[in-house]
């Protein structure tokens, strides 16, 4: 007998626990939105934040890399340009016109530093990370969010 209400006890606080725990879970779901309203939400809301990126030209650069074991000279050109969000483009000029001189020696010798593969590789993947770094570091801010390289040439000697 005694067994049997030791036995009765525990199912009794096995199923009020679960009892519990079922309305806990019941009330935590009636709180949160449906899956397709807050994805819709989210999509609206990225639509509003959406910013508008324009190209700055930070430049045009030209330097050699001279290759001692090969005993060749390459010549490298190319313009730099910045992605930066429409509203902050004139602090960006501003900045810009501001740090001319520091920003070209940064960039020239952060092209100096690199290596002649990540220099010749075609997406210049390594070269504009780099690049894209030490820029931020120079201008003390992350105006720019992306770095694009046009009239990129080689020439080998």
């Amino acid at each position: 007998m005694a067994n049997a209400s030791i036995i009765q006890a525990t199912v009794q606080r096995v199923l009020l626990l679960f009892l519990l725990s079922g309305l806990t879970v019941l009330c935590g779901c009636g709180t949160e939105k449906p899956a397709e309203a807050s994805e819709q939400e989210g999509i609206e809301e990225a639509e509003e934040a959406e910013v508008t990126l324009v190209e700055l030209e930070i430049g045009e650069y030209r330097f050699r890399n001279y290759d001692p074991t090969a005993s060749t000279t390459t010549k490298f050109t190319f313009r730099l340009v910045g992605l930066v969000d429409e509203t902050e483009k004139e602090a960006f000029e501003t900045i810009l016109q501001q740090r001319t001189i520091r920003l070209r020696d940064r960039i020239l010798i952060t092209a100096r530093e690199s290596s002649l593969a990540e220099l010749e590789d075609p997406q210049l993947n390594v070269f504009l990370k780099r690049l894209h770094r030490e820029i931020n570091i120079t201008l003390d801010s992350k105006f720019i969010t992306q770095l694009l390289v046009s009239d990129y040439w080689v020439q080998t000697q």
